[in-house]
């Protein structure tokens, strides 16, 4: 969590510095694990992000993200801590981009066998390569849809993968000029 937050700070003066845009991003989430040996049959979550706007072109964001599941397994979850970094190709109101994101995964389950509740968690890294379009809302500056696929790599025991399917609002606050 120290180096997230270090790193966000440098990302703040480096951003800063560069004139860059900040932003804020909440997507909802429909979750679907794929992989050998699932225990989790499909869930929904949703995901947090800050970050800036390097330029026209690239965006840079911790995320903060959590699925539920529905399962046999009780209260079976998975949070995230991470970075994402999205590409641009595209400068106009509809924009398809490409992005690639790493984070910290911590996957929850609370077992309940015979009336006792077993708790197991484990921590894993993840790499998550996404694609997705953004557009511009037309309803307030600033404010945009985004939309997003994404393919989470979670290299745990049970080889769990995730498809995440996005959607959710960004808005980017104004640049502040400096006189």
């Amino acid at each position: 969590m120290k180096k997230i937050s270090v790193l966000t700070f440098l990302l703040i003066i480096w951003g800063t510095n560069l004139k860059a845009q900040v932003f804020i991003s909440s997507n909802i989430m429909y979750c679907s694990p794929c992989g050998e040996n699932q225990v989790d049959e499909y869930g929904g979550g949703f995901n947090l992000l800050f970050g800036y706007s390097l330029n026209n072109k690239l965006d840079v964001s911790a995320k903060i993200e959590r699925c539920y599941f529905a399962s046999f397994v009780d209260h079976s979850r998975i949070s995230t801590i991470g970075i994402d970094i999205k590409y641009f190709p595209l400068n106009k109101s509809f924009q398809p981009y490409l992005g690639f994101g790493v984070g910290f995964v911590e996957r929850y389950l609370d077992i309940e066998i015979m009336g006792d509740i077993f708790k197991d968690y484990e921590n894993i890294i993840s790499v998550e390569p996404e694609i997705g379009i953004r557009f511009d809302s037309k309803w307030i500056e600033g404010l945009y849809i985004n939309t997003g696929l994404s393919y989470n790599m979670i290299d745990s025991n049970n080889k769990m993968n995730l498809i995440n399917l996005k959607i959710g609002l960004q808005y980017y606050f104004k640049k502040l000029d400096k006189k």
